[in-house]
């Protein structure tokens, strides 16, 4: 059975009311879990990476940030359809492509200030991370298999620079020989989800 897997830590979020699905699935909200003195950030991206280890089905499994509501019936349906024969499937990011855009991007926003994300993405173009790659909106993800090792080389990355995974994605795919199917509509503008801001942005 499908698992849609979602982390809510130290109150960045509140539980959202999703609407009843049209297929069955089984919906695990983790809050505070494993919250151990690290970062709340840090601690809901291992059943991010890593959905399967936090249910018994064996899949697929669908990542939920927390700060989605579902509005659609059809939403589970419909990305399941959508990812077929994929490991992995994801949005685009709507603006951008790049990590170093994205760093640059990121840099300065109040929740990211403690981050090393400039030596980051020096770091990346040291060892010669190419431009306009990839980037990816990894709020959503659907997971069609374990992807343990692609899990092995993003959370290395995380545990490396920080919680913005998403410069440290691009670089752990790429090590991996991956791409993420492109799933359809995008991040602000599609008919399953609406997006709320978190209760916390620091």
């Amino acid at each position: 059975m499908t698992a849609v897997v979602t982390a809510i830590t130290n109150g960045y979020d509140q539980p959202k009311t999703h609407v009843d699905q049209s297929v069955k699935f089984e919906g695990r909200l983790l809050v505070n879990a494993g919250v151990d003195g690290r970062h709340p950030r840090l601690v809901a991206k291992e059943p991010k990476l890593r959905p399967w280890r936090y249910t018994e089905d064996d899949g697929p499994w669908i990542w939920l940030d927390g700060s989605f509501e579902v509005v659609s019936s059809t939403f589970v349906e419909e990305v399941l359809a959508t990812s077929e024969g994929h490991p992995i499937s994801m949005w685009e990011h709507p603006q951008r492509d790049c990590v170093y855009d994205e760093a640059a991007f990121s840099a300065d926003l109040p929740k990211y200030r403690t981050q090393p994300i400039v030596e980051q993405a020096a770091h990346y173009r040291a060892i010669g991370h190419p431009k306009h790659w990839g980037l990816w909106a990894a709020g959503l993800i659907v997971y069609r298999s374990r992807c343990d090792y692609l899990a092995d080389l993003w959370w290395a990355e995380i545990n490396r620079w920080g919680y913005q995974d998403q410069i440290s994605l691009p670089i752990a795919l790429r090590a991996a020989g991956m791409r993420p199917h492109p799933l359809p509509y995008s991040l602000y503008q599609n008919p399953w989800l609406r997006l709320h801001g978190h209760r916390s942005e620091l």
